[in-house]
């Protein structure tokens, strides 16, 4: 990890206890201000932040996946007033299927982060926890049009001819999480052949059932489950490469 990467967790880490507990106490103002002065030395180019929702009066079944779509607005309001570099763009599902259906949007609530990054990188579900720390990371990361990877890796990236997506199952209390999520981000980032998702298990008990989702981080690739586990990056490159081929 270079010098800059280095100060980059560093700043991170002293907001990680704060974050933890930051979907239910949204972005208090000493958390505010530390995200605020990180993102003036941090972000290099703009990022825009595309959240759909649903309004709740259109939701007709108790169980829509929708439960958490206020409390991302909130935050992702929140966030966006702390720079002038993030714009948030708000839709609604239903009256923009179009522009859901170009962003690979299914289900609400579901960001979707743009700016330098090549590929896509979204979020499905509101982010809690640690997975609220890694969207910070990745802002960055998506700001500045590139990743901590290996020279292979993005090599290997490079040479990608089909189109890979990754699915990412995690909680917001699972430890590896985190970096596994970081990892498919920053994939995505480097390449345009490659769309990455994290995806929230307890809000979408659906999708978990669809792939029979028995533990977190469960990894799955152009569809199928591929990877349970925190993997190193060779594997889970090595992973999304053979997908590629096999379309």
């Amino acid at each position: 990890m270079d010098g800059s990467a280095a100060r980059n967790r560093s700043s991170w880490a002293r907001l990680e206890p704060a974050c933890v507990e930051a979907a239910m106490v949204l972005i208090s103002e000493h958390q505010a201000g530390l995200l605020r002065a990180h993102f003036e030395r941090a972000l290099e180019s703009p990022v825009r932040i595309d959240l759909f929702v649903e309004p709740e009066r259109r939701l007709f079944r108790a169980a829509d996946e929708c439960e958490w779509c206020d409390e991302a607005l909130e935050l992702m309001t929140e966030l966006a007033r702390l720079s002038p570099k993030l714009e948030l763009v708000v839709h609604t599902l239903s009256a923009e299927a179009e522009t859901a259906r170009r962003l690979g949007v299914e289900r609400v609530p579901a960001i979707v982060l743009s700016g330098a990054a090549r590929g896509s990188v979204r979020f499905v579900g509101m982010p809690l926890g640690y997975e609220l720390t890694e969207m910070l990371e990745t802002i960055v990361d998506i700001s500045r049009g590139h990743a901590d990877l290996d020279a292979e890796t993005k090599t290997a990236l490079a040479s990608l001819k089909g189109e890979v997506r990754l699915e990412l199952f995690v909680t917001q209390s699972c430890p590896h999480c985190p970096s596994m999520a970081r990892l498919i981000h920053k994939l995505a980032i480097e390449s345009g052949r490659v769309s990455a998702d994290v995806i929230e298990a307890g809000q979408h008990p659906g999708l978990v059932e669809r792939y029979a989702i028995e533990g977190v981080p469960t990894l799955v690739v152009n569809g199928e489950v591929a990877l349970v586990g925190l993997q190193p990056e060779a594997h889970l490159l090595v992973d999304a490469i053979r997908a590629a081929r096999a379309r």
